[in-house]
């Protein structure tokens, strides 16, 4: 899914990008939603996340904001896949990701998509963070 036409700094929109974007495990392919999350971040001005992967399907997105010598460094990790949609008990469509009144309703809108969308919007450059920073998007859990 491209990030044209939306605010990638906008937390909501960037969530409803993530969510629309299939990425259950099993089987296990987070491909997609790592291109959502690298093209955001490159929109952002931000440099492009080193990719890891064991298998292609299965990639790991690393990025480092080294703001010089000196003071600590902070790791922040999360996870893209999600459960599989289940048992179809959805009153919605789990990618479609709604807003109902101050909710954002989706598949992984709760869990990790939605932390992952607000972290990625706070990584703006200009901002100075203290500690330096690794942020990890994984495939899995």
């Amino acid at each position: 899914m491209s990030t044209a036409g939306a605010d990638p700094v906008d937390v909501v929109e960037l969530t409803r990008l993530l969510v629309h974007t299939p990425s259950p495990n099993l089987p296990g392919d987070e491909r997609a939603v790592a291109g959502v999350v690298g093209e955001v971040l490159t929109t952002l001005g931000l440099p492009a996340p080193t990719v890891l992967a064991a298998r292609p399907e299965r990639p790991n997105l690393v990025l480092t904001l080294d703001l010089g010598p000196g003071g600590s460094h902070l790791v922040l990790s999360g996870h893209l896949d999600t459960k599989p949609v289940g048992d179809g008990r959805w009153s919605v469509d789990p990618w479609a990701a709604e807003v109902d009144g101050d909710r954002l309703v989706g598949l992984g809108a709760a869990d990790m998509k939605g932390r992952v969308g607000r972290g990625a919007r706070r990584r703006r450059p200009g901002r100075r963070h203290r500690p330096d920073r690794t942020a990890v998007a994984g495939a899995d859990r």
